[in-house]
């Protein structure tokens, strides 16, 4: 079964890049950072500093290691990935403006920024 989606399938599958992966899973580490501040209560300037510089490290480590191809696999992943979050965030925050001008309410959604800078868990 080495390499086929099952026995006697013509259908290839592309060979398992941990690196790659591994790059992915990096770039969740903004994201562990702020849970790190909200459950423990450690400035967020600090987890995201330790995050950040873990994160440079290893993806420095995963870059001197790659191929040429692994290299450039990488740069066209990062290249749709930020253009596929920069246009999902123009369409969500226009989507969240338009909303807010036809509802009544008098809740502001862009608002919950700085709301929730201003909110603890207390213990």
């Amino acid at each position: 079964m080495s390499g086929t989606l099952g026995t006697g399938s013509s259908l290839q599958r592309r060979p398992s890049r941990p690196s790659v992966r591994m790059v992915g899973v990096c770039l969740l580490g903004t994201g562990a950072a702020l849970v790190v501040h909200i459950v423990s209560g450690v400035s967020l300037r600090v987890a995201l500093a330790l995050a950040v510089s873990l994160m440079a490290a290893v993806v420095a480590s995963i870059w001197r290691r790659a191929t040429a191809t692994d290299r450039q696999r990488l740069l066209s992943r990062l290249r749709v990935g930020v253009t596929a979050g920069f246009g999902a965030t123009i369409i969500y925050d226009t989507s969240k403006f338009l909303l807010s001008q036809l509802d009544p309410s008098p809740y502001n959604p862009f608002e919950v920024l700085r709301i929730f800078g201003h909110l603890r868990l207390k213990p």
